[in-house]
């Protein structure tokens, strides 16, 4: 009866009445507070603030229920003067005690590439950013000040970009961003639509990007920027800044949009900031010069005057960090190794104004520069052990993975995980389509890029790749559908026409891909990219009909009309193949007089790889010494330069020397390792061609050494992804006349002479095949 009278004198006073509505304000003040913390970004501890704030003050929202709870007027209680300001005093203290500030950063200890144990304060990933910035308009600029559109935006990504927190790029950064504006019809990059710009960032899994307005005006430079939410297409907020000078302006609009983008983790400075003309370029006439090379890289990749002009802008700005990174990589593609090291060297000298990501990537860079293979790896595995969610980080693991022949599995699980993190990128799964091709699983290949080619329904660049993953696999026909598909939907398209030559070329139809190329190179806005691609094809395809003299002709053309480029651009393009044409026409002391020359205009390692071209020379002329003598100075050069390099080199060396000793059963080991390098990175046509002229030389070293299954297999696959191949033809003529299959030679040999009724006399590869007809001829 007590118990029914205390629960009724506390109805009575309204208690679980008070305690209802006070459960209900909480709640609402939790609400209010997360809404509040993620559109103003604040700390994510409030919301535990007032939680552990109204919980504490509980007591007293009892007490004063109970005492002043009933209807009527209740009498003042001492307790309540003393109690409830105790309780207040209580509640604000106890969140203070309890709750921890949320921590934007962590602390990881690593080991570093030398060995060191480091520690590092890394960014969490739930708070970090990304987006893109597209170049801006200018509709008031004059022509010359148009430049202003792609280096003010430059500009601010890059000091964007100096917040771990922040990852901003621009087309600049990314050339993929300008070629798909490019393509739709906006030549300069700027003016393309707000669809096309969502599915440009969608496409990248970026959830930010930027656009803007650059105007100049008598009191200065007035920069309008709007920070675009990727996955309503809105506008999330619209930043001004106006300035006479334009660094300053840029500085002043990318704080804004810094506290906007990170909010609370601003607290958190793990690095220090810089203004932008400090860490980036510190005068206006460079920076115009440096953006106008950019822009015309953009549009004429390497371009003779890009260099030119990086020089000019580095003669008025001598210590800004971007233009010695630009000149860096511009002189490692001119093949000027050593001023490449040089400002490579200037850059990570000023690493204070680098944030860590890009210490990462620079000083990689300099050990790919140096051919310190194993230090490069080691500085990206430790990149991606720092930042696990770093889809740059994983994307450098696995492309250098990738081309060094390494753990092609660790590449595999970067890319992945970049998929994991970047589910809608079609790039990604482009990617590991390219990886799963290197790894030989071309049935992942062709799954993973078919995801990609969902992803973006028009990519004509994944249907092209689709195409030439069927032809890996022998099935031309498909291959053609797509190519003809293409061709209909788009006629103007180049990349569609030259893939369907390369179709024709392989299934053997050489007149059917010649007239295709020549029709091509007709075209007056050929890129330089594309001229290389169609030279090196029609030289192909008159290597395989053995009209070599013809093939040295489109050679020569292709040398005069490039003749401006330095000797390590063309290196891959024309020199390796003209020298190589001297020696299918066994002139090796024209060969050997060419290497030299040449490589007197090149620098290590350029230099290294084309003296391996002497290789072949001292195995033509049976020079076992000079061989030797070459591995002598490479193995000591092994204790001086990275062994990644070298050791390569000195495979070559090797088999050389194997095959020219007979010793074929070291041959094919040897054989089968560079076989096994060569698929793992054949990422592009001609390192596939490579990669398959491998497989007719290992299969010839399988069957000198009895392994004739196994030659024949090499063989096959050869032949079923490259029907034409005169070459695994001959060799399997070889195998079928020792294997006393002599009905199966005839036949292939109808196909070798139809292919060859053209060939030169003194092409030497017929001159020997001709030989072995005759042997054939003599047994049946």
């Amino acid at each position: 009866m007590e118990k029914t009278s205390f629960l009724s004198d506390l109805w009575e006073r309204r208690v679980p009445h008070t305690i209802g509505l006070y459960i209900a304000a909480t709640w609402m003040s939790i609400e209010i507070g997360d809404w509040v913390i993620e559109r103003f970004l604040l700390a994510p501890e409030i919301t535990s603030y007032i939680f552990i704030a109204m919980l504490s003050f509980l007591p007293s929202v009892i007490l004063l229920a109970y005492q002043y709870g009933k209807k009527g007027k209740d009498p003042w209680h001492k307790s309540t003067f003393a109690i409830v300001p105790f309780n207040l005093i209580l509640a604000a203290a106890i969140p203070t005690i309890l709750v921890q500030p949320v921590k934007a950063t962590e602390i990881k200890i690593a080991i570093d590439e030398k060995g060191a144990t480091q520690e590092y304060v890394v960014p969490k990933q739930q708070y970090q950013k990304r987006l893109i910035s597209f170049f801006w308009t200018g509709d008031g600029l004059n022509d010359e000040d148009q430049w202003l559109q792609y280096a003010a935006p430059w500009l601010l990504s890059k000091d964007l970009d100096r917040n771990e927190f922040i990852s901003s790029i621009t087309a600049f950064d990314h050339s993929h961003l300008f070629d798909i504006i490019n393509k739709a019809g906006f030549k300069k990059g700027i003016g393309e639509p707000l669809a096309l710009q969502l599915e440009t960032v969608r496409n990248h899994s970026r959830e930010l990007f930027l656009t803007g307005n650059v105007d100049k005006k008598d009191n200065g430079y007035l920069l309008k920027v709007n920070l675009y939410n990727t996955k309503d297409g809105q506008i999330q907020e619209t930043f001004s800044a106006e300035n006479k000078d334009l660094f300053k302006a840029i500085d002043a609009i990318s704080a804004e949009i810094t506290q906007q983008l990170i909010g609370f983790a601003s607290r958190e400075q793990i690095n220090n900031d810089l203004p932008v003309n400090e860490h980036a370029i510190a005068k206006p006439d460079a920076l115009k010069i440096a953006a106008q090379a950019m822009l015309g890289n953009l549009e004429a990749p390497f371009n003779i005057e890009y260099i030119k002009q990086l020089e000019t802008a580095h003669s008025i700005d001598e210590t800004s960090l971007e233009i010695q990174k630009l000149l860096s990589s511009a002189y490692l593609y001119a093949g000027k190794v050593s001023l490449a090291k040089k400002f490579g060297e200037m850059a990570i000298a000023q690493s204070y104004k680098l944030t860590r990501e890009e210490k990462f990537k620079y000083q990689g860079y300099l050990y790919s520069l140096n051919s310190d293979t194993d230090s490069h790896l080691k500085i990206l595995s430790l990149w991606v052990e720092l930042y696990p969610n770093s889809v740059e980080a994983h994307n450098y693991l696995a492309k250098y993975q990738q081309s060094y022949a390494a753990d092609l599995k660790i590449a595999e699980e970067s890319l992945l995980k970049v998929i994991s993190l970047l589910p809608n990128d079609m790039g990604a799964y482009y990617r590991l389509s390219k990886l799963y091709e290197s790894m030989g699983d071309l049935d992942k290949a062709i799954d993973n890029m078919n995801k990609a080619i969902e992803l973006s329904s028009d990519d004509v660049n994944g249907n092209l790749y689709l195409a030439l993953l069927y032809e890996q696999k022998g099935l031309f026909d498909q291959a053609t559908q797509i190519y003809e598909k293409i061709t209909l939907i788009d006629p103007s398209n180049t990349s569609a026409k030259y893939f369907l030559a390369l179709n024709n070329y392989k299934i053997g139809n050489f007149k059917e891909a010649k007239k295709i190329i020549n029709a091509l190179r007709k075209q007056s806005d050929l890129s330089l990219s594309l001229s290389f691609s169609l030279t090196y094809l029609i030289n192909q395809i008159y290597i395989t009909t053995g009209e070599i003299r013809n093939a040295q002709e489109q050679l020569n053309k292709f040398d005069n009309e490039t003749k401006d480029l330095p000797a390590a651009t063309k290196l891959a393009a024309s020199i390796i193949p003209q020298i190589d044409l001297l020696s299918k026409l066994g002139k090796s002391s024209e060969q050997a007089a060419e290497i030299k020359r040449v490589m007197r205009e090149l620098e290590p390692p350029f230099s290294y790889y084309l003296e391996t071209q002497m290789l072949d020379v001292y195995q033509k002329t049976n020079d076992v010494d000079s061989i030797k003598e070459f591995i002598n100075k490479y193995e000591a050069l092994k204790e001086q330069e990275a062994e990644g390099l070298i050791e390569t080199m000195l495979r070559f060396a090797y088999l050389s020397l194997y095959e020219t000793t007979e010793d074929y059963t070291k041959a094919r080991e040897t054989a089968s390792k560079i076989t096994e390098d060569a698929m793992k990175t054949a990422d592009d046509i001609m390192k596939r061609f490579t990669f398959l002229s491998w497989k007719v030389k290992l299969a010839r070293f399988y069957r000198l050494t009895e392994f004739n299954k196994e030659s024949e297999t090499l063989l096959q696959e050869v032949l079923n992804e490259f029907p034409a191949s005169v070459l695994a033809k001959k060799e399997l003529v070889e195998l079928y006349i020792k294997t006393d299959r002599l009905d199966d030679a005839k036949q292939l040999d109808v196909e070798i002479m139809k292919t060859w009724a053209n060939s030169d006399e003194d092409y030497v590869v017929y001159k020997n095949y001709l030989q072995l007809r005759e042997k054939l001829n003599s047994l049946i």
